[in-house]
Parts: C-alpha cells; sequence; structure tokens
C-alpha cells in the first residue's frame, strides 16, 4: 500500500478548481447571484402585468408572422377585460 500512495506524490485531486480558471467559485457565485435576482418577481407587478409581460416574452420567440397574430390577439383580449 505505501508504494501504491508513492506514486501519486504531487498528485492533485481533480475536484480543485485553478482560481484562474472561468469555473472559479467566485465566478459561479456571481452567475448564481445574477439568475436568482431575475427570476424573482417584482412585487410591484400585479399578476395581470406579470401574465402580459410573460405573454409579451414567448411572442418575441415565435416567428414574427406568428407573433404579429398573437400581439393582436392579445390587444384584442386586453380590450375586453380579460
Amino acid at each position: 500500500m505505501e508504494d501504491f500512495m508513492e506514486d501519486f506524490d504531487g498528485f492533485e485531486p481533480a475536484h480543485i478548481i485553478p482560481t484562474s480558471s472561468p469555473f472559479s467559485q467566485d465566478s459561479l457565485q456571481k452567475s448564481e447571484r445574477r439568475v436568482s435576482t431575475s427570476s424573482i418577481p417584482r412585487p410591484s407587478k400585479t399578476d395581470k402585468e406579470r401574465l402580459t409581460r410573460d405573454d409579451r416574452a414567448i411572442c418575441v420567440s415565435l416567428p414574427k408572422k406568428v407573433r404579429n397574430k398573437r400581439a393582436s390577439t392579445l390587444t384584442k383580449l386586453q380590450q375586453h377585460g380579460e
């Protein structure tokens, strides 16, 4: 067993990440902080405003033709008090 351990002198465990790495603990904490603060809904928004904002976000990811139809449907719904 001692001979086996001698072969690994100067061996660094793989889970130690160098501080210059882009995956260092500091950058991980920054990215986690950025995600967590942006995912918290703002308390000043009402549920209706939050819903329409989410619908707009969905519209942006759709093709332009579908997006225009969806946007006009949303405005019709809003005019009817939905």
